[in-house]
């Protein structure tokens, strides 16, 4: 809304045009009719005056159209200080030709007052005192001007005296006016305000606008108003507010308080409060009760059981209040059940951060292990000379070694956070891991499984351990939909997509698709609950063995590997995931155990690891292969070794991951000293390959790992090839 003096400035604008007009329109009626008293006092004149009264009536007439299409304050004062000289100067003409200062006609002069001073709400008291002075001027001036001498004083005198007086009077009588319009106009611009404001609280603002001056009753209406909005907001608070008397009884709640009691207000009523909380304790409910009657503010936690299926868990703060000499306690529930989830999902998901912390520290140590091992019997398979009976013990140790190996790699993979590895992956590969890690549960839940696998698959670019971990929550899910056995079908195929067609390659750009579906023959999804199995938390397991996050946790690897997860369910007839990732090249053939291919000639290379027994393996095996070897577990001493003879050293080989001295600083100090000397690493994790590359580290290998392919990767760097 506009400022007040604005405001009244505008309304008095409206009102002078109003009065204007009507001022105008009288005036000129009034100029023409007023011939008649020219007619019967001065007919000798009455030619002469009529063709002074036409034009003015005329002029009249003009000002008033033009007053009525103007806004402007200042159009409108010029307009009546036009008309009302014009006026004036037509009456001083008819008092010079008719006795001059002895005229009667000086009565006109007060006509003029009257219809100027009187009718119109003039601006200012300024205002109003100059179109005073302006009128009288028009009648004096004149007349001591061209009218001397003054024969009759007298009534000189007395018209005179009587034209100050009235106008003063107009004066005074304007002014006092204006005073009241302002007043008027000031509560007009209160009361619009006052509408304005109680717009937003009340829809009774029309019945208080209008009752402004009566202030009784507009505070009895304020009062009603005031206790309706108090009333609201008690009823909708998100809140439940709950009211009992000293005794503990229950006089009030509100909507929300039955909403979660799952209870009407007249169940409510009158029962005692604690009947609502199911503290065991009865010394604490009751120190707690006292604590309140004392005047102080108490908060807490509380739950209320309302069946087997339905648990809440309530945070309350409460106080005592006293209305008119009446102590009442009232207390705010808040439901806080779906925060004491979260609660115990971030509990739990610190835990599994231990977990995944504490599996990170022992798998190191463990592939350690493996990789002597694994080292110790490729030695004594290539170079023991054993007989065919202990090799085939030897090879069964070495493949329980290899799957102890993949079984600790894929549970660290499990436990740990850390950022996807994306690379060419056979989804073939990924199906075998899959169902080899659950087949036993499967088979013990009388689940057969069905491989259908497209030999020349194409190539997926994505994490092997998200997608097996995907591919492990669907065939979970698949096994525990089908509680008395029946079949799980996986199959991968190859898609091409040349254009938009039918659901849900509808969604897909053209192109080259792997496809991997998994089917069951299981309890199927209710159609109502299809639209929601992707969201966190909705799970229709019974409480306890289901968290709601593996089908989420489904959805989000798709979703980042650029991929389509499409189902196909019908209750009691089973369910299927069709999930469609982009292909990035031609299939391949799992490569079989790697050929070792001899060096050309003898190479020096020092060989750094904490932990002697991989150590010794290692030195073994790469001495018996043709290489001259310096190894050391101290990796500081190798460093200053390195600075003496690092003009005979082809190659390093060191692991990452070592007390005192980490392989990261090792290699930055080696290749500060060397930069094109050779380095391989060896290490249980991948979560550092970014810091390798930035070294321009030759290799890498993941412990546990095939001597095999250490020679194999130690040939293709010595020749110039870097594979990392």
């Amino acid at each position: 809304m506009t400022d007040k003096k604005v405001y009244i400035e505008q309304e008095r604008i409206k009102l002078f045009q109003f009065w204007g007009n009507i001022v105008l329109g009288a005036g000129a009626v009034c100029v023409l009719a007023l011939s008649i008293l020219d007619y019967f006092v001065t007919p000798e004149q009455f030619g002469k005056f009529v063709m002074f009264r036409i034009p003015v009536a005329i002029l009249l007439f003009i000002l008033y159209f033009l007053n009525k299409y103007t806004s402007k304050k200042i159009h409108q004062i010029l307009i009546f200080t036009v008309g009302t000289a014009t006026v004036a100067i037509m009456v001083e003409l008819m008092i010079f030709n008719l006795g001059g200062h002895q005229s009667t006609y000086y009565v006109g002069m007060i006509i003029i007052y009257t219809f100027v001073l009187g009718f119109l709400p003039l601006f200012s008291f300024k205002l109003v005192t100059f179109f005073a002075i302006m009128i009288y001027s028009i009648y004096l001036f004149p007349i001591l001007i061209f009218d001397t001498p003054i024969s009759n004083v007298k009534i000189f005198m007395n018209n005179n005296i009587f034209l100050i007086a009235v106008g003063i009077i107009a004066v005074l009588w304007r002014y006092h006016n204006d005073k009241l319009l302002i007043h008027k106009l000031s509560l007009e611009y209160d009361l619009a305000r006052e509408k304005e404001r109680l717009k937003e609280y009340s829809d009774k603002l029309e019945e208080y606008s209008h009752r402004l001056e009566d202030m009784v009753a507009e505070r009895t209406k304020e009062l009603v108003a005031a206790n309706k909005k108090y009333a609201a907001l008690f009823e909708h608070a998100n809140d439940g507010v709950l009211i009992i008397d000293i005794s503990g009884k229950i006089i009030d709640v509100n909507h929300k308080f039955c909403e979660l009691f799952g209870m009407d207000k007249s169940q409510l009523i009158g029962i005692h409060f604690w009947n609502l909380e199911h503290e065991r304790d009865d010394a604490v409910k009751l120190k707690r009760f006292e604590k309140l009657l004392s005047g102080k503010s108490v908060t807490y936690e509380t739950q209320y059981v309302a069946s087997e299926d339905k648990k809440i868990f309530l945070d309350v703060s409460s106080r005592m209040i006293e209305v008119e000499g009446e102590k009442f306690i009232q207390s705010l529930y808040r439901d806080v059940t779906e925060k004491k989830l979260l609660q115990e999902q971030l509990l739990q998901a610190q835990k599994m951060e231990s977990i995944g912390i504490l599996a990170s520290g022992v798998a190191h140590d463990f592939n350690n292990l493996l990789t002597a091992s694994l080292g110790h019997i490729e030695l004594l398979l290539q170079f023991g000379g054993l007989d065919e009976t202990l090799k085939e013990k030897m090879k069964t140790i070495e493949n329980s070694i290899r799957k102890a190996g993949i079984l600790v790699s894929k549970l660290l993979s499990f436990a740990r956070k850390e950022e996807p590895t994306f690379a060419p992956v056979n989804m073939n590969q990924v199906v075998r891991d899959a169902v080899e890690m659950v087949e036993k549960v499967g088979v013990k839940k009388k689940v057969d499984f069905k491989i259908e696998i497209d030999s020349a698959i194409d190539l997926v670019n994505g994490d092997c351990n998200q997608l097996e971990q995907m591919l492990m929550n669907l065939l979970v899910n698949a096994i525990d939909a089908m509680p008395h056995g029946g079949t799980l079908t996986i199959k991968t195929s190859n898609l091409r997509i040349k254009q938009k067609s039918f659901f849900p390659t509808s969604l897909l750009e053209p192109g080259d698709y792997v496809v991997l579906t998994v089917s069951d023959t299981g309890t199927g999804i209710p159609e109502h609950i299809k639209d929601k199995i992707f969201e966190p938390f909705f799970t229709t397991k019974e409480k306890g063995k289901g968290t709601g996050l593996g089908l989420p946790m489904v959805y989000g690897i798709v979703k980042a590997h650029n991929g389509l997860i499409n189902l196909i369910s019908e209750e009691g007839r089973g369910t299927t995931f069709e999930i469609f990732f982009p292909a990035c090249g031609t299939s391949v053939e799992f490569p079989e155990r790697s050929i070792i291919i001899s060096t050309p000639r003898l190479h020096n290379i020092m060989l750094v690891d904490d932990e002697r027994d991989v150590l010794n393996s290692l030195k073994e095996f790469l001495e018996k292969n043709g290489y001259r070897v310096f190894a050391t577990d101290n990796p500081a001493y190798a460093a200053d070794i390195f600075t003496d003879i690092h003009g005979s050293i082809d190659l390093v080989i060191t692991d990452l991951s070592m007390p005192l001295y980490d392989g990261i600083d090792l290699i930055s100090r080696i290749k500060n000293i060397s930069p094109s000397v050779k380095v391989i690493t060896i290490s249980a994790h991948e979560h550092r390959l970014n810091e390798l590359r930035a070294l321009n580290v030759d290799g890498f290998l993941k412990k546990p790992f095939e001597t095999n392919n250490l020679l194999n990767m130690i040939r293709n760097i010595l020749s110039q090839n870097s594979i990392i």
